[in-house]
């Protein structure tokens, strides 16, 4: 007998032995698969990070008009909101991602958050402000109270996992002149805060 014929015969006891041994702890029925290609379930598709409850929807991207003293409508896609652990600081910042211009919106207040609510310019350091990063003009626009300008921000919700609300600002003034944002209402939302 050849050493492969003899293999063969060892495996084939083997084989037979385990079946044999599970024939007589699982009952001599043979279990079928009954699975139908309906019964199993797809992986559920991904969309995108977890947002929170009650986080609105994705508002980006945002367009915003710029009007005054300089005309310009510009587009917003990449949202940063920042609340350091311990802070009484909040800001929501507004770029555009792909470089199309440098200009920054953001709300931001100082020193006097402390919760989820409403803030404005009166009674609270709150500020709203349109500004060039490097590579720009160097324009310069924020809500000034001696001008008549108002701005209220109120932030509905804030943690590690996100933050959302809105602001709205009467208008904006600067070295330039005055200017008025459409929307005056502009979302706060991040999907993260830093």
């Amino acid at each position: 007998m050849s050493i492969a014929s003899s293999t063969k015969k060892a495996v084939r006891r083997v084989g037979i032995g385990a079946w044999i041994a599970c024939a007589s702890a699982c009952g001599d029925e043979p279990v079928e698969d009954t699975a139908s290609p309906e019964d199993t379930q797809a992986e559920p598709e991904d969309t995108g990070p977890f947002l929170p409850d009650g986080m609105p929807d994705d508002p980006r991207p945002l367009t915003v008009t710029v009007s005054g003293a300089i005309d310009e409508t510009l587009i917003f896609d990449t949202p940063t909101c920042s609340h350091p652990t311990g802070s009484s600081n909040f800001r929501a910042f507004w770029r555009n991602g792909s470089g199309a211009h440098v200009f920054v919106l953001f709300a931001e207040i100082l020193g006097d958050y402390t919760e989820p609510g409403t803030y404005n310019g009166q009674e609270h350091t709150a500020r709203v402000k349109l500004q060039e990063e490097a590579g720009g003009s160097g324009y310069y626009f924020a809500a000034d109270a001696a001008e008549g300008d108002t701005l209220t921000i109120m932030v509905d919700h804030v943690d590690v996992d996100g933050a959302w609300g809105e602001f709205t600002v009467s208008g904006l003034h600067g070295d330039e002149g005055a200017i008025t944002l459409s929307p005056a209402t502009v979302p706060i939302w991040c999907t993260e805060v830093d």
